[in-house]
């Protein structure tokens, strides 16, 4: 819970306060409302780029299909669908080196490549496949992002819990001055009348996957501005 609004909730026991448009002219509160949990992900994707370089298209173009196709397959093999599975079109692009002697760009060859990504409900399933990716130049695999599948429903309930955790806060605020809680103005993800700057988070905490080593912890968390509107005991 924050405090250092204080000043403002000072500021707005008193009618009539130089308070932004947003907010009511009668008596109010502004609190800021905080709730979090750390769950475990449910969601690990994976991103594999196959790329050949060479001086023939077709061949390095028969080499990356081939093994892209079978990479999906190996994919498809270990349950997931085509809706956990994106790859993107082949991408052939020229590639050149500077020469320091001439000052020139000499050409190399021609780079075929496409990226496929792929989404698996559970760490041990991304091992299975991952041990089974086949070594090489030609393959390379990025990173492992985690995710939730839970994770709008999960942000649901934080946003009741850091709605009751503001009206504690303001409950015990007002109380201090011999004010009560006679109702809610409104509620938001920012504070009135300042511009929003990405309250909702999701980021990973703990151990960060890299290469799928460890699951790791997912924290969601929910910040909403309460104004509750206040009176005389």
């Amino acid at each position: 819970m924050m405090r250092t609004m204080s000043m403002i909730l000072l500021a707005a026991l008193v009618p009539g306060a130089a308070m932004a448009d947003a907010l009511p002219a009668a008596p109010h509160l502004v609190v800021h409302g905080h709730a979090e949990r750390q769950v475990k992900p449910d969601l690990f994707e994976v991103d594999i780029e196959v790329s050949r370089l060479g001086t023939s298209v077709p061949e390095i173009t028969r080499t990356v299909e081939t093994q892209a196709g079978g990479i999906v397959a190996q994919l498809r093999a270990a349950g997931l669908t085509d809706t956990a599975i994106t790859a993107t079109n082949l991408r052939i692009q020229a590639q050149f080196e500077y020469d320091e002697g001439t000052r020139r760009r000499v050409f190399t060859g021609n780079e075929a490549s496409r990226q496929i990504s792929a989404r698996f409900d559970t760490l041990a399933g991304l091992h299975a496949f991952l041990a089974k990716v086949p070594a090489g130049e030609t393959v390379q695999v990025g990173g492992v992002r985690t995710g939730l599948a839970s994770e709008v429903a999960i942000k649901e309930q934080l946003l009741d819990e850091a709605v009751a955790d503001s009206r504690r806060a303001a409950a015990s605020l007002a109380s201090r001055y011999g004010q009560k809680i006679i109702g809610v103005y409104s509620i938001s993800d920012r504070p009135p009348a300042v511009p929003a700057y990405g309250l909702d988070r999701v980021a990973v905490t703990g151990a960060r996957i890299q290469q799928a080593l460890s699951e790791g912890v997912v924290e969601v968390s929910k910040d909403v501005y309460v104004v509750f509107l206040i009176g005389k005991e």
